[in-house]
């Protein structure tokens, strides 16, 4: 879906302004998983949080995050 209304095939496909409402869906899954203990609330929680971790880059030898600009 969003990659679609980006128009991006591949790669990073998040722009900023959706940090809030995926990271909601990650702590969903996270507190789901807690809940129930089903392995893949879990797998899909991770899955997740990898996604906004390699839109990140490590700036000033590892004391700051920035976002990759996505055009």
């Amino acid at each position: 879906k969003w990659r679609l209304r980006n128009e991006k095939s591949t790669g990073p496909f998040l722009d900023k302004y959706l940090t809030h409402p995926y990271t909601q869906w990650i702590r969903y899954y996270h507190y789901m998983y807690l809940m129930t203990g089903e392995e893949w609330y879990r797998a899909e929680a991770l899955r997740k949080a990898q996604v906004i971790n390699r839109q990140m880059i490590e700036v000033n030898d590892s004391t700051a995050m920035i976002w990759v600009t996505v055009n």
